[in-house]
Order: C-alpha cells, then structure tokens, then sequence
C-alpha cells in the first residue's frame, strides 16, 4: 500500500466497514496529511491520537465556526460545505458565542436529570431484549438499537411515548443521504427537517406555558447574566439532540456488539459478570467509530505536525483513527473488555467535548447490563451491512440470535 491507495472521500469503501487498513498506514507514514480533492488545496486529515486531541483543544487556530464553515467539511467529491451555510448550532460555534451556549446547557444537562432516566431506558432496553428473544432471528439495529435512543431522547425531552417512533423517521431521512438504501428525495429531506423543526417548537411552546421535569423544559427556563436562549437557539439545540443523540447511539451499541462478539469469550465474561459492563463501556466507545471525524478551518498559517498549514485550510480530525493509534493503546484494534482506557475520542476532546457524554455512557451501559442477564448467548447470523458514509460510522444491519439465560 502507499499514499496513492487511500481515498478518504471513497463513500463506497466505508460501506465495507471503517477503513482501518488506511488510518493505520496514514497513522505510520504520513500522520499529517494534504489529501487531495477536487479543491486547490485539498484538506489536512490528521490520523494520530495526540495531533487530533491537540488540535481539538486550540479552537483559536482549528475553528468550528459556522461563519468559517463548520465542522462538517468532507462533502460529495471533498467540496466542502459552503460559508454561511452550517447549521447555527453549538457544535459550529466558537467563543464567545459557544461558551454561552455550554454554559446554558449545561445548567439544564446535569447528570443528577440524566441518572433519573436510567429506571425508564432499563425497562425499554428490557422489552426491546425479549421481544427479540422470541424470535429466531433478529436485526439488531433497526429492532433494537435504533430504538432504544428514540426512547432515551424523548423521555429526556419530555416527548410523549406515541410520538417517538416519528423522531427514529426524521433521523434516518437526514443522516442517510449518501446511502443508496437509505437515501431520500430533496424533497423528503426538506420534508423531515420542516417537519422535525415544526414539532419542536410545538413541543417548546406546551413546555413554556406547563414547564415539567424534561431537559427542553430546563432548557426553556436556562438563564446566564439574565439572558436565556432565543427560538431559534432552542430549536437547534432540539434538532442536534433529537439528529446526533439518535444516530450516535445507535451506531455505538452496534459496533459495540460486534467487538463483543467477535472474540465468544469476551461476551461470555460479560454474561457471567454483568457488572463488567461499566469498564466495557469504555471500551465500546474506544473501539466504535460512532463518528468517524469532525472538521476545523484554519484561521492562522501555522506549523502543525512538521507541515505548514496556511489561514482558510481544511483539517479532518479522524476520531475513528485516533482511537486505534497504537502509541496510544496496545494491541489497539483488539476489543478487550478488561482494557478500561482511561483515555478515548469517542467523544471528541477540548471545549467541544461532547455534552451527551454522561447519557451516552448510560445507555451503553445500561443496555450491555440488561443483554448481559437476559441472553446467555449472542451469534451473528449474517455479514453486517455498514453506512455508505465518511461522516457517520453506521452500522445499517445486524442479523443476530439471542439464546435467553
């Protein structure tokens, strides 16, 4: 292999699974790297865990800006997203304006409101588990792990229960564009996100006049130096929770499935000990590329990893490739339930650490507990089928048999 085989912007070989071969041989010999596109400058892909946690953490050079043009920056043939046209959410905003709004989330995005969830996600992580179980075979992710987020968010946001099923539609029209089985009609694209904006405000105009004990209801009343956030800011927030929290999840309990299982001892030791679950966690999230990168935008000409990057450049942070950097982590494409890393980028690094992390955490492993008690055996039946997408690390279908305990 050499330089010349890897093609970051290949949407067809991410529908074979994360391309590990490649962040493996860029990681070896070219850690920073100017991969072409059909730009002038093409864009930096950085590969190596500690480049990536150090650019993460200096949004002053590696912005996040919508006004730059967001974190989303490898598009159809590597045309990056145009200026001005990033959503205005947290995620593509830099300081000052991110700090208020991480200041203000996180007054409402406490770990004391997300622990009261876990009662709720048990019971539907438990229903989810033996309805499959009475079945010969199931796929994993569109019966249970693409529901069991569904549930999560909306008991979070106080959405009532016969209403959820529509956010799992919504999500799946706008995170499925690039893949051939998933994807939908500009039309249906425009349609989802009307439709999901629409029952947002919906949704925060019953909560502003009947607050409850939800997140958008904590959100709604937030306030920082006397000063909360507009409707326009509330309903970003709602689409990002409803659109990353759903899909990212997903994806992870899928993934995480499929390190457990590809060596029978290591779900084995789950079963016998469920409360292995908690230090697995970790490493599901290690180990599952739930988000392959997110993009910066240079906003100085800079010396970065021995190459010189100029004001205006592109950079790809490769979260999915830092995870395995064998400096970092031994033997690193191995899942080891016991290996308990003290450090990942499941949820990226520096002032744009993901704020879902502690629910993430709760679902992983609330989930591995209730599988863990009630199927003594998991087998995948058939080959995953993995998203057509450099973005998203999805896993699209899972066959498996549950044996129950």
């Amino acid at each position: 292999m050499d330089l010349s085989d890897i093609n970051l912007l290949d949407l067809d070989r991410y529908a074979e699974g994360p391309p590990l071969d490649w962040f493996a041989y860029l990681r070896a010999h070219a850690p920073v790297y100017r991969h072409p596109d059909q730009t002038e400058r093409g864009f930096w892909a950085l590969t190596k865990f500690d480049d990536i946690a150090k650019a993460a953490k200096t949004p002053t050079v590696f912005s996040s800006s919508y006004l730059r043009g967001g974190t989303i920056v490898l598009g159809h043939s590597g045309i990056d997203t145009m200026m001005g046209t990033a959503p205005r959410v947290m995620s593509n905003m830099d300081a000052p304006e991110h700090l208020k709004y991480r200041r203000l989330s996180t007054r409402a995005f406490t770990n004391k409101a997300l622990d009261a969830l876990v009662p709720a996600y048990r019971r539907a992580a438990a229903a989810l588990i033996d309805n499959a179980m009475k079945r010969e075979s199931v796929d994993f992710v569109t019966d249970i792990a693409a529901k069991l987020p569904v549930q999560a968010i909306g008991e979070m946001l106080g959405i009532p229960e016969e209403d959820r099923h529509l956010l799992g539609k919504w999500t799946d029209a706008l995170t499925g564009s690039e893949d051939p089985e998933l994807s939908r009609s500009p039309e249906e694209v425009a349609e989802a996100n009307t439709a999901l904006f629409t029952y947002g405000q919906q949704l925060r105009e019953r909560r502003a006049e009947e607050p409850g004990d939800d997140l958008l209801s904590a959100l709604i009343a937030a306030e920082v130096d006397d000063e909360g956030l507009t409707e326009e800011e509330l309903g970003g927030f709602f689409a990002l929770l409803v659109i990353a929290g759903a899909e990212t999840s997903r994806n992870v309990l899928s993934h995480g499935l499929i390190g457990l299982l590809e060596d029978p001892d290591q779900y084995g030791m789950l079963h016998e000990d469920p409360s292995l679950a908690k230090d697995a966690t970790e490493e599901i999230l290690r180990w599952s590329p739930a988000v392959i990168y997110l993009g910066r935008h240079v906003t100085q000409d800079i010396e970065f990893g021995g190459q010189q990057m100029k004001e205006g450049d592109r950079v790809a942070l490769f979260f999915a490739s830092g995870n395995r950097d064998e400096d970092k982590f031994a033997d690193a494409d191995r899942f080891d339930i016991h290996r308990r890393p003290r450090e990942h980028l499941a949820f990226g690094s520096g002032p744009h650490a993901c704020l879902g992390a502690h629910l993430a955490r709760i679902e992983i492993r609330v989930f591995y507990e209730e599988l863990a008690q009630r199927a003594s055996k998991v087998r995948i039946t058939d080959k995953p089928s993995y998203l057509r997408s450099n973005l998203a690390g999805g896993v699209k279908h899972l066959p498996v048999a549950l044996t129950p305990a």
